[in-house]
């Protein structure tokens, strides 16, 4: 933590590893077993990600893919291709030989990647492996998916790869996990992370700000809750509300809230304080998806970024620091 107020994912990797890291996300065509009411149409997919897969679905007629293993193979090469067509530094390297300066990940993003049978996961998982020499996966899932044979098929892959499993929990807050339909409790988290850990697998945790009438301090009590399990790294997000989604009927009868941007610094900076120092940070606010109502802040993530970064240095604040 030396010379860093917070441990980004960036300088998490180069001083764990020596290098950057790059991930490719990509739709692999599964669904969810229920839906958050904040929930999107696509998944969680990032928006870049989300607009160049409408494409290739558009052009390569699938919008049925997600029924068949052929059809979610064929769209998961087309974005592989795609990626690397977009990023030819990259491609370059494999061309030449050489070895990367960045390891690269396949990023399983949209929706929950471990909800299928286990026969299907393996082989959607080996023929993703097989399309790049990839370094590792990224794979988002929920607590309630992670099934003793998923995990046992985890730990096979980790033999091999670096394994990273994000892990929604957004909150500890049961009348919040109820109120948006998450379907599993603060314990059922606790399990999954810790069988996770077991089998060598690291854990991302999900974390919202802002969710129903959450204080600062719940807040802060969903993050003391994930620093003493130890987990590897976090991802914040700022609630958003999208048109077309559950949480819009709550957002527009006043139930539901956003926070100014000032206000979320705020929680976030106190939110860092009381995260153990070793939680690499993979993200500090959302990108904001196409068809986003409110809220309306009208400045980049770049100047978010320095923004957060000023208060923390005001505040004298450190990341684990209490």
């Amino acid at each position: 933590m030396e010379n860093y107020r917070y441990l980004s994912a960036s300088n998490y990797f180069k001083i764990k590893y020596g290098k950057s890291f790059q991930r490719l996300p990509i739709d692999a065509g599964f669904f969810c077993p229920g839906r958050c009411i904040y929930c999107s149409a696509s998944g969680s997919l990032s928006p870049v990600q989300a607009s160049l897969l409408s494409n290739i679905i558009a052009k390569e007629n699938l919008y049925n893919f997600r029924y068949n293993i052929g059809e979610r193979k064929n769209l998961i090469k087309l974005q592989v291709d795609e990626y690397f067509k977009r990023n030819q530094n990259i491609l370059r390297f494999y061309e030449n030989g050489l070895k990367r300066k960045k390891l690269l990940y396949i990023y399983f993003q949209a929706f929950t990647n471990t909800y299928d049978k286990t026969e299907n996961l393996a082989e959607i998982y080996d023929y993703a492996l097989s399309l790049a020499d990839f370094d590792g996966i990224f794979l988002g899932t929920r607590p309630d998916c992670l099934l003793d044979d998923v995990v046992n098929l985890l730990f096979k892959y980790s033999k091999k790869y670096d394994i990273w499993i994000e892990l929604g929990l957004q909150t500890i807050h049961d009348r919040t996990l109820n109120y948006i339909n998450r379907m599993h409790d603060k314990k059922s988290f606790q399990i999954a992370v810790e069988k996770l850990q077991k089998n060598n697998i690291k854990v991302i945790a999900h974390v919202i700000l802002g969710l129903l009438d959450e204080t600062a301090e719940e807040n802060i009590e969903t993050i003391k809750f994930i620093s003493n399990l130890s987990i590897n790294g976090v991802k914040f997000h700022n609630l958003y509300i999208m048109k077309n989604t559950e949480i819009l009927k709550y957002y527009e009868r006043g139930i539901q809230k956003v926070l100014s941007y000032e206000d979320y610094i705020d929680r976030l900076s106190q939110c860092i304080k009381y995260l153990k120092s070793d939680i690499a940070i993979f993200r500090l606010f959302s990108d904001f998806e196409p068809g986003t109502i409110a809220p309306v802040w009208d400045i980049n993530k770049t100047l978010l970024i320095k923004k957060f970064e000023k208060n923390l240095e005001q505040l004298n604040i450190n990341q684990g620091m209490i």
